[in-house]
């Protein structure tokens, strides 16, 4: 921690001349250390994305929430992230901030027909992990209208065109297909 503590400097100066208060303070400046290094761990935890897995067990526990046994603590937040911001009643607009925040700019592709009552959201791989939570989210958050067509967006020709066939060939159908392609 930075910040320096000592007690002594606080007493006034006909207290610091008397033995025992000088020493009570130094014995107790360990322990105002601690509590201002936990009350900077409390002011971390009032965010989500900096919270500890204490907070994220918290919150778990608060919404409701099992973990998978294989979950990152980043998944955690996420699935967390994602409960509290559900809010009724839903708008296209609060739909769209929601993808973009959970997957980001152009993590997602949100169609809407109005006339045959259905909504079509296709999620990129980056964010496949979560794909789960995303649908679940979607299930209680949209109207009992629409319909939802909910899918993994999968690398398209337009996306291959950056690689030189030597490169593809040394790929299965499936990497090129299902996973992240690199840079």
């Amino acid at each position: 921690m930075d910040r320096e503590i000592n007690l002594v400097e606080y007493l006034p100066g006909f207290l610091r001349e008397i033995e025992d208060f000088f020493y009570l303070s130094e014995t107790e400046n360990p322990e105002i250390v601690d509590l201002w290094e936990a009350l900077a761990q409390v002011e971390k935890e009032q965010f989500l994305e900096d919270s500890s897995e204490f907070a994220v067990i918290r919150w778990e526990k608060i919404l409701v929430i099992t973990p998978n046994d294989d979950d990152t603590l980043e998944q955690r937040k996420f699935r967390i992230a994602t409960r509290l911001s559900q809010q009724l009643p839903y708008t296209y607009n609060s739909l769209e901030n929601n993808l973009k925040t959970i997957c980001g700019e152009d993590g997602y592709l949100l169609q809407v027909d109005p006339v045959a009552c259905t909504i079509s959201i296709r999620v990129t791989l980056e964010v496949k992990f979560m794909y789960d939570e995303v649908e679940r989210l979607l299930e209680r958050v949209l109207p009992c209208n629409l319909l939802l067509d909910f899918r993994l967006l999968f690398n398209r020709h337009k996306d291959l065109k950056r690689f030189a066939h030597s490169q593809l060939h040394t790929m299965t159908h499936r990497i090129i297909k299902e996973e992240v392609l690199p840079e």
